[in-house]
């Protein structure tokens, strides 16, 4: 399945049943409308990875269902269709925030193609931003305590995930260590485990046990989390005048 959502708006009933049949054949999650202003509500609820939109519209046209989208901040790529090929209305289109055009009477192989290097471009870019939150959140330099010495490494493959480690300092002698792993891959997860490491931080030098730490960070984790989602974590407390882990 390729789980990734498209919003396809245009009023033209044949074209529209052709274009969520052959999507949905695709595997896409398909999602339509027959005007401008219930397109951009769907756009609005349903926040799509990509928005497929007819230039002539009732109601609300292309380029303001467009322009609108850009205004409030939704930054979901759109494919815009026309059955003019005029250079002036392309650039207008662009203009507007469009990603790509397609002129009617449309290729379904060239429109699925254009489609899949949009998605691509996408997750690219996801990619990027996911990594760079993770790589924010780490710890630059590890803090050491007497009598033991402490590293830590990260390394994302194909996919960033929500890997996360952390060393805290309590005091002069006593340091928390915390590996957690967030179920999934990508912005979402690289986002879910921002929220973890605020909640960390926030907590570990107020709750040195370990146990109620962990009752803590569950308590302000499980509300937010959507359902079948999940934190694997381990939290310890260094003791280095006594040698002991407690975790």
């Amino acid at each position: 399945m390729n789980n990734r959502r498209i919003v396809v708006v245009e009023d033209d009933p044949a074209i529209l049943r052709g274009l969520t049949d052959n999507l949905r054949f695709e595997a896409y999650d398909v999602a339509a409308a027959h005007d401008g202003e219930a397109g951009y509500r769907l756009i609005c609820d349903q926040r799509p990875d990509l928005v497929i939109l007819d230039l002539m519209l009732p109601k609300m046209n292309g380029f303001d269902v467009c322009r609108k989208m850009r205004q409030h901040g939704i930054a979901t790529p759109v494919l815009m269709l026309t059955a003019q090929d005029q250079e002036l209305q392309r650039i207008e289109g662009f203009d507007a925030g469009a990603d790509d055009y397609v002129t009617k009477p449309f290729s379904v192989k060239e429109l699925l193609g254009r489609i899949r290097a949009i998605l691509r471009r996408t997750d690219h870019t996801e990619f990027d931003e996911a990594r760079q939150i993770q790589e924010r959140l780490l710890p630059a330099e590890i803090p050491h305590v007497r009598g033991f010495q402490i590293a830590g490494a990260w390394q994302p493959a194909r996919a960033v995930g929500g890997d996360y480690f952390d060393v805290i300092p309590l005091d002069e002698t006593t340091v928390s260590v915390c590996i957690a792993d967030v179920c999934g891959k990508g912005l979402p997860a690289a986002l879910m485990m921002s929220n973890l490491q605020a909640a960390v931080r926030a907590n570990a030098s107020k709750e040195p046990h370990p146990g109620r730490m962990c009752e803590i960070l569950n308590r302000i984790m499980y509300p937010n989390m959507n359902p079948g989602k999940f934190v694997t974590l381990f939290f310890g407390v260094i003791f280095a005048d006594e040698r002991r882990l407690l975790y």
